[in-house]
């Protein structure tokens, strides 16, 4: 069906027809085509993470030269998750020296954990909540221990059972 048109109208409407002004000269003048505001794509976030995050559970490590961590520290973090009875299906584990520049908001927004271990300093995020190490807490939604890397584990005792006394109640 075409627009109405003032020759149009006068066929249909016998009756003398009464516009405001600016309605007038919406008739008089030709339509122009409406415009449309195109809005830039926003970038979608992906991340390349190891395991599936079945139980909202992000473990951030930092190893520049791996792709997620050296082989020797995944069999220990896999070890430990088996300690509590979980395995890499359930966590999401996220390098963060492939991403340097992801905040903590961002990976909260896309990860959506229950739960954060951040597997030494380098391994927080920008703009991270301010977090004691080697203590459970509690971030809004989120329980958060931040404790040592496995490099600071490897060979030393005491931070190895300090990260397993808070491990294990994690």
């Amino acid at each position: 069906m075409s627009e109405p048109t003032p020759a149009n109208l006068r066929y249909l409407l016998s009756d003398d027809l009464y516009l405001l002004p600016d309605d007038a000269a919406y008739y008089r003048e030709p339509r122009q085509p409406m415009e449309t505001n195109v809005l830039e794509p926003v970038p979608v976030i992906s991340f390349k993470h190891l395991g599936n995050n079945e139980k909202s559970f992000l473990i951030l490590s930092y190893y520049p030269d791996q792709e997620f961590m050296t082989p020797t520290h995944l069999t220990a973090l896999e070890s430990t998750l088996k300690r509590k009875e979980m395995s890499m299906d359930n966590v999401a584990l996220l390098n963060l020296a492939t991403y340097p520049d992801t905040d903590w908001a961002t990976l909260v927004n896309y990860f959506t954990p229950e739960k954060v271990l951040l597997l030494g300093l380098f391994a927080l995020p920008a703009n991270a909540p301010a977090l004691q190490q080697h203590n459970l807490q509690q971030h809004h939604t989120q329980q958060v221990l931040y404790t040592y890397s496995f490099d600071e584990m490897v060979g030393n005792k005491d931070n190895t059972k300090a990260f397993w006394n808070l491990i294990k109640t994690f």
